[in-house]
């Protein structure tokens, strides 16, 4: 009975420890994008509420990347994936340098996040530069085509102070860009 009950004990601990790695692997997974590792669309909209919630001064940056259906049409998804996990790299960059929050809302689109009251003239300099990061070749041997990046900017303090209005601001400001 002893031999038994030490196999049993062991058998719960080691079944335990396994319990409580697949539970860090599911929290992870639902807060972070499984491919480019940012924080996800829907952790980004709370942090987002929370923010506006506390009446916090908050700028986003939506970016859209340009013809990267091609790359995917082109070279294949794999492909296509690789240049995401690229560019979800050279946001963060941008958003350390910037103390900001990089996310990746789904597909092609991502947003960069400032908490505080940023000058006009900070934000197209931190949009600029995102273009310019964002357009520098990818997989160089692989892509013949160049990347860009249309980006729209939407203010709490100027253009809507509900999360969803913002988001919607910065996704009106884009599409005008793209246009």
């Amino acid at each position: 009975p002893t031999v038994v009950l030490k196999r049993l004990v062991v058998n719960t601990q080691s079944s335990y420890r396994r319990l409580q790695i697949i539970q860090a692997q599911t929290e992870t997974l639902a807060k972070y994008d499984a491919l480019s590792g940012l924080i996800n669309r829907r952790v980004f909209m709370d942090v987002l509420h929370k923010h506006l919630d506390e009446s916090q001064p908050v700028a986003i940056l939506l970016i859209d990347l340009d013809h990267f259906k091609a790359i995917n049409d082109q070279h294949g998804h794999s492909a296509g994936d690789s240049v995401l996990v690229e560019i979800a790299h050279r946001l963060q960059g941008i958003a350390a340098i910037h103390a900001g929050t990089a996310a990746r809302l789904g597909g092609d689109e991502f947003c960069l996040m400032f908490q505080g009251h940023r000058e006009e003239s900070e934000l197209s300099e931190i949009a600029e530069l995102t273009v310019r990061w964002l357009s520098e070749p990818v997989l160089e041997a692989t892509l013949c085509g160049r990347l860009g990046a249309t980006i729209g900017i939407s203010r709490s303090w100027m253009d809507a102070r509900e999360a969803s209005s913002l988001l919607h601001c910065a996704d009106t400001a884009m599409y005008r860009g793209k246009n």
